[in-house]
């Protein structure tokens, strides 16, 4: 009697045309090209998007800041909120020198106090984080009795950091009969500007825009609040008619002696 051969299962002879596992070194490198191309197509399309966005949230920022200010100069006979400040944050009778870019700060803060308590987070481009108060506006008194502020003092007092101002420069020489074309405020013009060849900027009417930067190098070189130099582009508006050229930067820069409230051209562009 014939018995069948029982083999044993590793003996057994394995199956012509099985797949094969795993993936070979070529195979491996041409996914990882492909993965590397899409990533490069698609990588420059998400930080477009990021930066509409960011602009977007920007222009956002400035208009309530400029609703909150129009809201004041209603209140006030056409008056913007304005605080003259020092460089060192004072607002010192005996020596009133004030600077625009201190003006600022000090404006915005005195805005926050009369108007209510304003996030801090509106005075902060969120394409350029370097420029984000790390204090709410809050008035304080220095030592030497002269009114000023935690946030100023931060800025530009004894171990200050520049770094911590706001992004926005105002223009509060704004007249009562300005037109719907002058600005207010705009995303401050030095060379390292968040949104690169454009400045979002609000209106007098409380519209926002963008505004193109003009060609050629920055100019205005002038010693900033912390000794070193500053460059500021010009960007421009065209929809705005003037004396001069409409640019939305004023070439001594953000340091420049202030104007008086209200005092301004009505179709004039400058921010400080």
């Amino acid at each position: 009697m014939n018995h069948p051969t029982i083999r044993h299962p590793s003996t057994r002879p394995r199956p012509q045309g099985r797949a094969r596992s795993g993936f070979t070194l070529i195979e491996l490198l041409v996914v990882i090209s492909i993965i590397s191309i899409l990533a490069g197509m698609l990588i420059p399309a998400i930080n477009l998007v990021r930066e509409l966005a960011n602009q977007t949230k920007c222009a956002s920022n400035q208009r309530q800041i400029a609703m909150a200010m129009m809201v004041y100069a209603n209140q006030n006979e056409g008056i913007w909120p304005v605080r003259a400040t020092k460089a060192d944050g004072s607002q010192d009778a005996a020596n009133p020198t004030p600077l625009a870019f201190a003006t600022t700060i000090g404006s915005f803060e005195f805005l926050a106090t009369q108007m209510g308590e304003l996030p801090r987070q509106l005075f902060s481009c969120p394409s350029e984080p370097h420029y984000r108060p790390t204090l709410a506006p809050e008035p304080t008194l220095d030592v030497a009795g002269p009114a000023i502020s935690a946030w100023t003092n931060a800025v530009t007092g004894p171990g200050g950091n520049l770094s911590h101002s706001p992004a926005y420069a105002y223009d509060w020489s704004v007249p009562s009969n300005a037109s719907s074309m002058r600005v207010v405020l705009a995303d401050r013009g030095v060379a390292n500007l968040a949104h690169k060849k454009l400045a979002v900027a609000c209106f007098f009417d409380g519209h926002t825009g963008k505004l193109p930067r003009l060609a050629g190098a920055p100019v205005g070189a002038t010693a900033n609040l912390d000794g070193s130099a500053i460059a500021t582009w010009q960007y421009l508006n065209p929809d705005a008619s003037g004396a001069t050229a409409d640019d939305i930067y004023d070439p001594a820069g953000d340091d420049g002696i202030m104007v008086g409230p209200g005092t301004g051209s009505p179709t004039r562009t400058w921010v400080r």
